[in-house]
């Protein structure tokens, strides 16, 4: 969940307690936006396996480090999605 307002965030998180199992609870995170870009990368860098055995064979992974100009990209079309579908709320309930 997301939201820019931390008084409504922290409301619909008291919410989510009393409904949700705590098994279900754990699917779902609540964040502000600014900080949402960076529980992705931090998700990502977690499922990110140093060694993988493969066959029987264990074999070693890098990956390359992710970029500025890629975290900006990636940030700009975060961004761009949620404007289009607070949009189309909008409009859907105009």
């Amino acid at each position: 969940m997301m939201s820019a307002d931390t008084k409504h965030l922290d409301d619909i998180q008291k919410k989510a307690k009393e409904v949700l199992t705590k098994s279900e609870l754990k699917k779902v995170f609540f964040f502000l936006p600014e900080l949402f870009q960076n529980h992705l990368l931090e998700y990502v860098e977690k499922q990110k396996p140093k060694e993988k055995i493969i066959k029987g064979y264990r074999v070693k992974v890098k990956y390359s480090e992710t970029n500025q100009s890629d975290i900006d990209e990636a940030q700009k079309t975060i961004a761009k999605t949620v404007i289009d579908n607070l949009n189309k709320r909008k409009k859907n309930n105009f």
